[in-house]
């Protein structure tokens, strides 16, 4: 997996999960599209934990995942990124001209 993809799974999930905090299911539902598979998003969860941008909580006894201030903050470089990104592409496509 390429790392711009790895980035834009990382945004989807710390997007998903700005919203509210998330349990494993409604995650994986919600992100599916994206990730592609349960072990996707098992390594991309893994990966953010590790660095601190989500964590584990406990909510009425249950498990969640919850984005931190440092994955708050990591979402907006992400999507001011992304959003750079597509206006560059949006610039650079050639005008097409019908005879």
């Amino acid at each position: 997996m390429t790392l711009e993809r790895r980035l834009n799974h990382a945004r989807v999930v710390l997007s998903r999960l700005e919203q509210q905090p998330l349990r494993w299911t409604p995650l994986l539902k919600a992100t599916m599209e994206v990730c592609g598979s349960p072990p996707q998003l098992y390594y991309i969860l893994k990966y953010l934990e590790k660095k601190g941008f989500i964590e584990h909580i406990t909510i009425k006894e249950k498990p969640h995942w919850a984005i931190t201030e440092k994955g708050k903050e990591f979402l907006k470089v992400l999507t001011k990124n992304t959003s750079e990104q597509r206006e560059k592409g949006r610039t650079e496509q050639k005008p097409q001209f019908r005879a």
